[in-house]
């Protein structure tokens, strides 16, 4: 009986809404549905005062967390990136594979299955972590594979002269991708 009641409700809401021009019957959509939000809000058993002194420390804390975790995990990220790209560079064909498959995997699957599976399915396996370490491993893991392929396309930029002109200089493979490459 409630849900007909209910339903007839709308329809004539509805129909009143459509006799007004187009600009107040968005209007009226959307004050409508902010005062049934708040409705809904209110009919839980919140303690808005409690809510009112605690908003400041847990925003502050909230950013604070954000920041930390983007912080560790760009590191981590931009190093796992820089092993993926030389990886990818070498002639090595196991190293190349597994680098390779590191990129297609981590990049063709979604970060929130990453973040369930590190945080939610490690423990499954006897893993348990933390959901601060979790979001650092998942979001370094992922962007990691994204930034692999964004520093070896920008290795395979350097014009061959470069490492030509460091080898006519006596350098090693190594000092080259490190003194004229990379920088």
């Amino acid at each position: 009986l409630s849900a007909v009641l209910i339903a007839l409700l709308v329809l004539v809401n509805c129909k009143l809404l459509l006799l007004l021009p187009r600009r107040q019957q968005i209007a009226g959509v959307w004050i409508e549905l902010f005062a049934l939000l708040m409705l809904f809000f209110y009919s839980f058993d919140l303690s808005f005062a409690f809510i009112a002194r605690k908003v400041g420390f847990l925003i502050t804390q909230g950013v604070t967390t954000t920041l930390y975790i983007s912080a560790i995990s760009i590191l981590i990220a931009t190093t796992i990136a820089l092993v993926g790209a030389i990886a990818k560079l070498t002639g090595n064909g196991i190293v190349y594979g597994l680098a390779t498959f590191y990129t297609s995997l981590f990049r063709g699957l979604p970060l929130l299955m990453q973040i369930y599976i590190i945080y939610l399915g490690l423990p499954q396996v006897g893993y348990v972590i933390g959901a601060v370490p979790a979001g650092i491993v998942a979001l370094s893991l992922c962007y990691g594979a994204y930034m692999t392929e964004i520093f070896r396309a920008g290795i395979e930029s350097i014009p061959r002269g470069q490492s030509e002109g460091a080898t006519a200089l006596g350098l090693s493979p190594g000092q080259t991708m490190a003194l004229v490459i990379l920088p």
